[in-house]
């Protein structure tokens, strides 16, 4: 049996360069997370609501 495999790349600041996921630091997967949340919650319509004490 055959074993597939699979990299995630990713485009970071429209440059063009596709980066594997695997070669960014964890600081890095942090932007990329927050920001790819950002997108989908947008296109959900979902806004954040900020925290008052």
């Amino acid at each position: 049996m055959r074993e597939y495999g699979f990299t995630n790349y990713i485009d970071i600041g429209n440059t063009g360069q596709d980066v594997p996921m695997d070669s960014l630091s964890p600081e890095e997967l942090k932007k990329v997370a927050y920001a790819m949340q950002e997108q989908v919650m947008a296109v959900a319509q979902m806004r954040k609501k900020a925290k008052t004490a």
